[in-house]
C-alpha cells in the first residue's frame, strides 16, 4: 500500500509546485465550505443568515468558473486578454468577496473567511507587492461594507468594550497575504530547482547514451580487430600447410 501512496503524493507535490493557483483555489473552496457550515448550523446572528443561501449559490458559481478556467477557458482567450486576467481578476474577486460580506450583514458575516482568502492568489503570484496591495484593498473594502450595513460596527462591541476581532479582522488579510507571498517565493525556487534537475537529467541521459554508443562502437571495433587477427592467423596457417604439402611432393 505505501508503494501506491507515495507516487500519488509525489505527483500531487509536483502539481502544486507547478500550479500554485491550486493552493489558493483550494483554500477559497475551504472558505466557502466554512460559510456553508455556518449557514447550515445557523451559527451566526439571523441578520447574517437571511440572504446567505442565494449568496452561497452565486459564490459557488464563481468558484466553479475559477476552477474550470485554467483547464477549459484560458486557452480559448486571445493572448492580450489572457495576460490581463491575472491583473484584473483579483480586483473583481475582491469586489465579489466584499459584496458577499455586505449582503450577509457585514460584521459576523459567514463569508468573512471566504472573503479573506482573495489575498492568496495575488500574493502567491506577485509576492510581497501583491500581498501588500491585495490585503490593503480587501481590508479597506471590508471596513467600508461593514460601515455601510445597518448595524455597522456595533456588533463588534460588547457594551463599551471593543472585541478583539475589531483589530484582528482587518489585520488577518495582511498576515495571510504575507505567509502566501513567502510560500510563493518558496514555490518559485522549487520550480527553478525542478527545471534545473530536469535539464541535468536530460544532460546525464545524453551523456549516458553517448557513453553507450562509444562503448558499443569500441566493442564492435575490438571484435572486428580480433576477427581480422584471427583470420590473418588462419590464413598464415593455411599458407604454411600448403607450402609444406608442396615441399613434400
Amino acid at each position: 500500500m505505501p508503494q501506491k501512496i507515495e507516487p500519488w503524493r509525489e505527483r500531487l507535490r509536483e502539481l502544486l509546485v507547478r500550479e500554485p493557483s491550486l493552493v489558493s483555489l483550494t483554500l477559497r473552496w475551504f472558505g466557502w465550505l466554512v460559510a456553508l457550515i455556518i449557514v447550515i448550523l445557523r451559527a451566526a446572528p439571523e441578520v447574517n443568515l437571511k440572504d446567505a443561501p442565494w449568496v452561497l449559490a452565486l459564490t459557488f458559481v464563481q468558484l466553479a468558473l475559477m476552477s474550470l478556467y485554467p483547464r477549459f477557458m484560458r486557452d480559448r482567450l486571445t493572448p492580450g486578454i489572457e495576460k490581463k486576467v491575472p491583473l484584473l481578476w483579483p480586483f473583481v474577486d475582491s469586489l465579489i468577496a466584499a459584496w458577499s460580506i455586505y449582503q450577509t450583514g457585514g460584521w459576523d458575516s459567514p463569508f468573512y473567511h471566504f472573503g479573506v482568502t482573495v489575498v492568496l492568489g495575488p500574493s502567491l503570484r506577485f509576492g510581497i507587492l501583491g500581498a501588500l496591495v491585495s490585503s490593503s484593498f480587501f481590508s479597506f473594502l471590508f471596513l467600508l461594507v461593514v460601515k455601510l450595513t445597518q448595524s455597522g460596527f456595533s456588533p463588534a462591541y460588547a457594551g463599551d468594550q471593543a472585541e478583539p476581532d475589531l483589530i484582528s479582522s482587518p489585520l488577518n488579510p495582511l498576515m495571510i497575504a504575507l505567509y502566501a507571498a513567502f510560500l510563493g517565493e518558496v514555490l518559485k525556487k522549487l520550480r527553478r530547482e525542478m527545471k534545473r534537475s530536469s535539464i541535468l537529467a536530460a544532460e546525464n541521459e545524453r551523456a549516458r547514451m553517448a557513453r553507450d554508443i562509444h562503448d558499443g562502437v569500441s566493442q564492435t571495433l575490438f571484435m572486428l580487430a580480433m576477427s581480422l587477427e584471427t583470420g590473418q592467423v588462419l590464413a598464415q596457417k593455411e599458407k604454411a600447410e600448403k607450402t609444406r604439402e608442396h615441399l613434400e611432393k
